[in-house]
């Protein structure tokens, strides 16, 4: 891997460029993302149709739940890396600049992981234990975007080109869970203030 300074921080010191997700040392992690694309494209093509049921939500959610995709366990970890970086990846894939010369956002990828974390969410956990289930499952979730946020921006400041890093992507998503969260719904109302 190649070897560069980060933007004055680094003292002359050279700094490792951050691995691409794809070159992970984790290899479990490349195979749960190899695994999670199909149900990715799956979850989209469930969220992008115009008049979807509970009950189509519920499927799906189970059939992540069958495959321990949910779990709050490494498995589990390594489903939320990948989806957010799929989801991120592909809203923000576009390496040309548009008219305005800003790098175009595609929101549908963001807004799909933003409806996919908020069932997750409302259907976590059982009885007494679901709000603290609930806040468990919405920490790990925001960990692993926060996590994703800082490797890309430090991923552009060692490349020294800050100008690529393209936070709207990571606005839209805790943009649409401030509202989501906030709005009244009785699955989630116990974890509301």
């Amino acid at each position: 891997a190649a070897a560069a300074a980060i933007g004055g921080m680094g003292m002359g010191k050279e700094a490792k460029l951050p691995p691409r997700f794809e070159e992970e040392a984790d290899p479990a992690l490349v195979r749960v993302a190899e695994q999670v694309r199909p149900l990715w494209t799956e979850w989209l093509g469930i969220f992008e149709q115009p008049t979807q049921s509970d009950k189509v939500y519920t499927a799906f959610l189970h059939q992540l739940g069958t495959a321990g995709w949910l779990r709050p366990n490494e498995a589990g970890e390594r489903f939320l890396r990948a989806v957010v970086h799929i989801a991120v990846s592909s809203s923000t894939e576009a390496t040309e600049a548009g008219e305005n010369g800003k790098v175009p956002v595609a929101f549908t990828p963001l807004d799909a992981l933003s409806k996919l974390v908020l069932l997750m969410m409302k259907h976590e956990g059982e009885g007494d234990g679901k709000p603290k289930a609930q806040l468990a499952l919405l920490k790990r979730i925001l960990s692993v975007v926060l996590r994703h946020l800082l490797r890309a921006y430090s991923a552009s400041l060692a490349h020294s080109r800050p100008q690529d890093f393209n936070q709207r992507a990571y606005l839209r998503l805790f943009g649409s869970w401030l509202f989501d969260l906030n709005a009244p719904d009785p699955a989630l109302d116990p974890i509301q203030p």
